[in-house]
């Protein structure tokens, strides 16, 4: 049968989710990690739909009478364009499949703006860093995901750096507040991002002062989750992370963060808390971007 690529719709949503868990599964696998226990069940208020439709034109599969194999998701912001996902079902791999999805996003709806592109890939997987490689995309920062047990947050003494915060509402002014501090920490704003992220219930973003001022950004997570988290300077930034750490506890037993390589400070404090390395990423972009000592990401699919 002949392999065709078509934008997704709303209703391919639920088979996207199932492929993407199917293909990530398999690579942890075979590489010997951990298989997240709970598996991703798709939702109306996915990231997925969100795509679907704010920017339909970075969301394709790949399908074969009438059954999707694989799928890969782009967004663009400003002149900075970024590879979310790109998956194929394992027994579709041998075929070119994730070239031809890669090509596809790459090219189709990509305005003639953009002068970069970037992609966060499992360290371990060689196919895909090649995939990348092959693309003009290049090895810029390594990436691990930390764990630590709550109670070993709390039961330290409130860190002299923290700052004061306030819990943030979804709004233009809001979004206008977050996205100038990533237009100075990462190089370019990020609007959609803060749209589809406020929305969602299962969080909460908070705004950290210097004074009257707001130096940095957050977002807490009910899992215990940290970041996205920008900030306007190291001081700003280490003040946000400890303050957020006191956040993150009160909500799971376990407080988690992706943590670029580069980012010493962050790492020295996970460390104090015990903090471990729970799985390793790269980076990749055409060039340089972003100052990783005021940032930690939120997930490879959302920087």
């Amino acid at each position: 049968m002949t392999i065709t690529y078509r934008p997704a719709k709303p209703d391919d949503l639920p088979e996207v989710v199932a492929i993407r868990a199917l293909a990530s599964s398999e690579v942890k696998t075979r590489y010997g990690f951990e298989v997240q226990k709970k598996q991703e069940n798709f939702s109306p208020g996915s990231f997925y739909a969100f795509t679907i439709d704010k920017e339909p034109e970075g969301f394709w599969i790949a399908e074969e009478n009438n059954k999707i194999m694989g799928m890969a998701i782009r967004w663009v912001r400003d002149s900075f364009w970024f590879l979310s996902y790109l998956f194929v079902a394992p027994r579709y791999q041998e075929r070119n499949v994730g070239r031809r999805l890669l090509e596809i996003v790459l090219h189709e709806g990509t305005p003639p703006s953009v002068d970069n592109r970037g992609v966060i890939t499992y360290a371990y997987n060689a196919a895909s860093i090649g995939l990348y490689m092959a693309g003009g995309m290049y090895a810029r920062e390594s990436l691990y995901r930390m764990t630590g047990q709550s109670a070993l947050i709390e039961s330290r003494p409130r860190p002299e750096h923290s700052l004061d915060c306030e819990k943030l509402g979804p709004g233009p002014e809001t979004i206008d507040r977050l996205a100038s501090i990533d237009a100075r920490t990462l190089g370019f704003p990020r609007r959609l991002h803060h749209e589809y992220l406020l929305q969602r219930q299962d969080g909460a973003c908070y705004a950290f002062k210097e004074g009257r001022d707001t130096a940095a950004y957050g977002y807490v997570w009910s899992n215990g989750q940290i970041g996205p988290l920008g900030a306007l300077s190291t001081s700003a930034f280490l003040g946000a992370l400890q303050t957020a750490f006191s956040l993150a506890a009160t909500n799971a037993e376990e407080v988690s963060i992706m943590v670029p390589g580069s980012n010493d400070l962050a790492a020295r404090v996970a460390l104090g808390y015990r903090f471990r390395v729970h799985e390793p990423y790269v980076l990749m972009s055409s060039k340089p971007f972003g100052d990783w000592q005021c940032y930690l990401l939120h997930s490879p699919p959302l920087l």
